[in-house]
This record gives structure tokens, sequence and C-alpha cells, in this order.
């Protein structure tokens, strides 16, 4: 499974499906939302690791599905607020990575020792 984040337009589900089928990739289940202009597609594919290299290819803003989106506002220490939460509840950070930054608010995708547990302290930060 592989989530895809991308400004939310018209014909933008269009683009990323005539791609994937482009390349002979069969689409198995795909779910999405907006949430303040953004679209989160979340898409499995008969070849998830191709389908990522393409959307990377193409300029797609796409992460493993494994990972966890938190909405993080954009203002000094508010991830390292986030940080501290894991590492007190002695979560090991595995992974970071910022998918989309605007003014007000950030997404970033973690991997963490425990993603069931990392998302139940995040609560609704976390999207998807």
């Amino acid at each position: 499974m592989i989530t895809v984040i991308a400004p939310d337009r018209p014909g933008l589900l269009a683009k990323i499906t005539v791609l994937l089928a482009g390349a002979g990739l069969d689409l198995h289940n795909t779910w999405g939302q907006t949430a303040a202009g953004q679209a989160l597609l979340h898409l499995a594919t008969n070849d998830d690791t191709q389908a990522l290299q393409l959307l990377h290819a193409a300029g797609f803003d796409a992460v493993p599905r494994e990972a966890l989106l938190v909405r993080v506002p954009n203002r000094p220490g508010a991830l390292a607020r986030i940080a501290l939460r894991l590492d007190e509840n002695k979560l090991d950070l595995r992974s970071i990575s910022t998918i989309h930054s605007d003014a007000d608010s950030c997404i970033v995708s973690l991997v963490t020792s425990d993603d069931a547990e990392a998302r139940r302290l995040l609560g609704e930060d976390v999207l998807g």
C-alpha cells in the first residue's frame, strides 16, 4: 500500500491511474480523503515498489503505507514535542520525512518501532 500526498485538484486521480496503467500496474484498492487543500490517496497495486518509483519519478510525494502521516503545526518546537513524546514512551524513530509544508502546517511521514502505539500517542494528528 502507498500513500500519495498532493494538492487537491481536478484530474489528480486520473493522472495517477493513467501513470500506473501505462506501466502495466493493476490497481487493487484505493481510498482517499482531502484536508486543508491536500489530497491523501491510499493505493494498493500488484507491484507497490514499482508504483512508488513511478510516482516519485513523476514528481509525486508518496510513501509506503506503513508510514504514519502526521500533521504538525508549522512553528518552532512542534516537531520537537512529537519527538519527545515518542522518546518518553520508549518508541524508536526509524524514519522521518517532511512530505508537505505550507504556512500553517507540515505533513511528516514517520516510521517507529511500534506504529500502533505511536498512532495512539499522537491521536488526531495522525492522518488517515
